[in-house]
């Protein structure tokens, strides 16, 4: 696995006259002045696009912003051209400030997804000015589709792999059959019938049941009564004029039992079976499987489950995995080798109903496609298939190299779906392919209120990033390092305004990495709002972070904060009097990298990336 150097930097206002400016200070930061790369991932947060018209999601194709990320570009690959530029997007429905800058040496590594268009559709340039790179690879929306909002500003979420390690590839034999729809039988409407399936919807044990039976060709009045003979349940009781079915079952079972209906003129009978069911884990016994170093996550399903259910394991789960009792996910990084482990998933209701069921969780170092079988097809109807693999790194994509049935597709993501509209079994060979990679999540803090560099937004942003695992770590199974700007103070001074609620939440779920002497915001002197401690302490306050999720701890080494500070030797003497320094002082001291008279009002985040 490749190290990367990565940089990340909140440089504000990044245009062609701030460019200009301060170009040489950016620049030193990726090459020395031997020429020698000092970077491979090159983050910048905030360039202000500088467009006046624009929406959430769109490419950056204009204004003085985006002159500059192109000048920067065209720079970067003048030394090499194994730079590449992932295509700015608009991340904010502000389009004067937001939008996140990412270059990368393409010799490490590769931009792979996700597929923006085909989640959120927006509209793209014919011939983007970026080389090779298409702006479909990123994207502002969760797998479903919907938007990622984070208080009005969005992460960019960049999907890489590693261009040297070879790719884990399995294939898969099978047929499909699609067998022709059966014919509908055509009921006179003028023949009395009864319409309503002869399976009627399950009952839940305990719980008030209703449903009706309907009817088709009938004359008034309609009368519906227990068939002769028939023997109902005692708990069930049926409404003679509207046939409606009613009752509170009181134990589980199956039962079966005849109702007539009987118009002006004729009489019909139908054969009925209700099933009452109660608390059950529906999902299979055999768990997904995984590999060592991955990271798990499973949601079980249950059905019949009363009030807010309770879930718990009796057994070993493999290293590295909990549950959740609230729902029941079992999720962590997998620390286990090949192995299988066998244990009990519990779920408890309200009612205290309990539903047991044995389950196994099978450790894999190989890409093994877990998919046995494919279920039968019907001409005309809608069919859905997710094909599914075990072990390897992800996300896992698929092919195939056969003809599918007339109507069917395959996505990527392994979902063969579609309207078959020929009949016939067909051979089908389909390929798992996977990159070890990891997701590059950049995102700017929510817009402020007034000078307060901390409010509500800024708290609330950071725990919703406990949602974004969802998205990346757990629903794709590939690791994740979290870059950015959050505007959020660890420091005790900023207690009181929550800040530390929301690194509890963060701990929760990411991995925090703190360079040695944190400091890489400079605003809060800039607003002229910082108390004491915090003006104090100006050498110690980090407002930029570094969070991961599935990597190790020790995969990110030499992290720091680069100190471009250039202090002014009339001014740095009273910054140890905090109570009497002025804010132009303040200025005075930063003033090389304060974006009012440099670089930003940020400094740069450096860190080595171990994929």
């Amino acid at each position: 696995m490749p190290d990367l150097r990565v940089i990340s930097w909140n440089i504000k206002d990044f245009a062609n006259t701030r460019y200009t400016k301060n170009r040489d200070i950016i620049q030193r930061q990726l090459y020395d002045a031997a020429d020698q790369q000092l970077c491979d991932l090159f983050v910048i947060i905030e360039p202000r696009p500088g467009v006046k018209k624009g929406k959430l999601g769109q490419v950056v194709s204009k204004g003085s912003g985006y002159k500059a990320m192109l000048a920067l570009y065209n720079w970067l690959f003048s030394k090499s051209a194994h730079w590449k530029m992932v295509p700015p997007l608009m991340s904010s429905s502000d389009t004067r400030v937001d939008c996140v800058a990412v270059y990368y040496d393409s010799s490490k590594i590769a931009l792979e997804g996700p597929n923006l268009n085909e989640l959120c559709p927006e509209p793209r340039p014919l011939n983007p000015p970026w080389k090779d790179v298409h702006p479909g690879q990123i994207r502002h929306c969760d797998l479903n589709g919907a938007k990622l909002n984070f208080q009005g500003r969005n992460p960019y979420l960049i999907k890489f792999r590693d261009v040297a390690a070879a790719a884990e590839t399995v294939s898969w034999n099978t047929t499909l059959t699609i067998k022709a729809a059966a014919p509908v039988p055509v009921v006179p409407v003028t023949v009395l019938s009864i319409t309503s399936p002869a399976t009627l919807p399950t009952a839940t044990c305990g719980a008030p049941y209703n449903t009706a039976f309907a009817v088709g060709g009938a004359k008034s009045p309609v009368t519906w009564k227990w068939k002769s003979g028939s023997t109902p349940p005692v708990w069930l009781h049926l409404h003679t004029a509207t046939g409606a079915l009613q009752g509170t079952p009181p134990a589980v079972g199956s039962f079966t039992f005849d109702v007539d209906v009987t118009d002006a003129s004729s009489s019909v009978s139908q054969s009925c079976t209700l099933e009452v069911k109660t608390v059950a884990i529906t999902s299979s016994a055999a768990l997904p499987s995984t590999s060592q170093h991955n990271y798990y996550y499973f949601a079980p399903q249950a059905e019949w489950v009363r009030g807010t259910p309770t879930w718990s394991v009796s057994g070993t789960l493999p290293s590295g995995l909990i549950i959740d009792p609230a729902d029941g996910v079992i999720y962590g990084n997998v620390d286990h080798t090949a192995t299988t482990k066998t244990f009990n998933l519990e779920v408890t209701d309200s009612n205290a109903v309990k539903a047991t069921q044995t389950c196994t969780i099978t450790v894999t170092d190989a890409l093994t496609i877990s998919t046995t079988r494919l279920p039968e097809g019907t001409e005309t109807l809608d069919y859905y298939m997710e094909l599914e693999a075990t072990g390897g790194f992800r996300p896992t994509v698929w092919t195939t190299t056969s003809v599918l049935p007339a109507g069917l597709e395959l996505s990527k993501s392994g979902v063969l779906e579609g309207t078959p509209t020929a009949t016939g079994t067909f051979n089908l060979t389909f390929q798992a392919t996977c990159h070890p990679g990891f997701f590059l999540v950049a995102l700017h803090a929510p817009p402020q209120a007034g000078k307060n560099y901390v409010n509500n937004a800024n708290i609330l942003m950071v725990k919703k990033l406990t949602e974004l695992r969802e998205t990346t770590t757990e629903r794709l199974r590939t690791n994740t390092v979290i870059v950015g700007d959050y505007n959020v103070c660890d420091r005790t001074c900023c207690a009181g305004k929550d800040d530390h609620q929301a690194f509890t939440a963060m701990a929760a779920t990411y991995t925090r990495h703190t360079p040695p002497k944190p400091r890489s915001s400079l605003a809060v002197f800039a607003g002229g709002n910082a108390d004491d401690e915090l003006k104090d302490k100006w050498r110690r306050n980090a407002f930029d972070h570094v969070f991961t999720n599935g990597f190790q701890a020790t995969d990110i080494t030499h992290l720091k904060v680069a100190d471009l500070v250039k202090e002014h030797a009339t001014y740095v003497p009273k910054a140890g009097a905090v109570n009497t320094i002025t804010q132009s002082e303040w200025n005075a001291i930063f003033r090389e990298v304060l974006w009012s008279k440099g670089v930003s009002d940020h400094l740069p985040v450096k860190f080595t990336l171990s994929i």
